[in-house]
């Protein structure tokens, strides 16, 4: 991932490396189905544009997360008593 980034100035990298990891923690992996970002905190964060726009969270907003935590907390917990 960094490569694509850096491709015409290898040195660069240190540059780019907190968008790079923005990216990868809010990207769904197919093994747990949510990102390293949901899994840590239970919900998705706003991104640097939601702060430009002036976007406000919502009830509706924070509730669907909730929802969201708790159904994967429920698989989780039905994972670990099938293994």
């Amino acid at each position: 991932m960094t490569r694509a980034y850096t491709a015409e100035r290898k040195d660069s990298w240190a540059e780019w490396l907190s968008l790079l990891e923005f990216s990868y923690n809010n990207t769904v992996h197919s093994s747990t189905s949510a990102s390293p970002y949901f899994l840590l905190y239970g919900y998705e964060p706003r991104a640097p544009l939601d702060f430009l726009n002036g976007e406000k969270e919502d009830m509706t907003r924070k509730l669907s997360e909730n929802s969201q935590a708790e159904d994967f907390l429920s698989k989780l917990r039905m994972h670990r008593e099938s293994a």
